[in-house]
């Protein structure tokens, strides 16, 4: 697939280099829109312009419990906001933790976390208490058979 690739854009810059000042223009034009196209997709959320975060009703989650600490999980930016506008519910509790788990090389796993509130909302996954990131948690992998078979630390970012 690679020397597909590779010989499709080699193909591709020869014909640029031969062809004429105006011709290169109009490629050079095309490249630049496709370009601020896909850009401005990737930072749309889809919704009408101007639909804030705090119109949604988004915020932080902040609670304080009974030994007076406060708890925190932050938002995640570039959320979809007209998504979440119309799921029809108030963002917020209850939290659904998802795990996801892909393999990156011959024995090496990335294992994410997404924290996710009822109405499609997404948080950091690390908590702050009082102010301070708490520590990347802890994690251990075991066999059903209840043998451990990996353990580590999660890291942010």
């Amino acid at each position: 697939m690679r020397q597909i690739a590779r010989a499709i854009a080699s193909s591709f810059f020869e014909d640029f280099k031969r062809s004429s000042p105006r011709k290169k223009a109009a490629i050079a034009a095309c490249i630049v829109v496709f370009v601020l196209l896909i850009w401005s997709l990737l930072r749309s959320d889809g919704g009408p312009p101007g639909l804030s975060a705090e119109q949604v009703g988004l915020s932080p989650l902040s609670v304080i419990d009974d030994t007076g600490t406060k708890w925190e999980l932050d938002l995640i930016t570039g959320q979809p906001l007209a998504r979440i506008a119309s799921s029809g519910k108030k963002p917020g509790p209850p939290l659904l933790i998802k795990v996801d788990v892909r393999q990156t090389g011959r024995q090496d796993v990335s294992i994410g976390l997404t924290i996710e509130g009822q109405a499609g909302e997404r948080y950091m996954a690390g908590v702050i208490k009082n102010g301070q990131r708490e520590p990347e948690p802890k994690f251990r992998i075991v066999h059903e058979l209840g043998r451990e078979l990996a353990d580590g630390r999660f890291e942010y970012g």
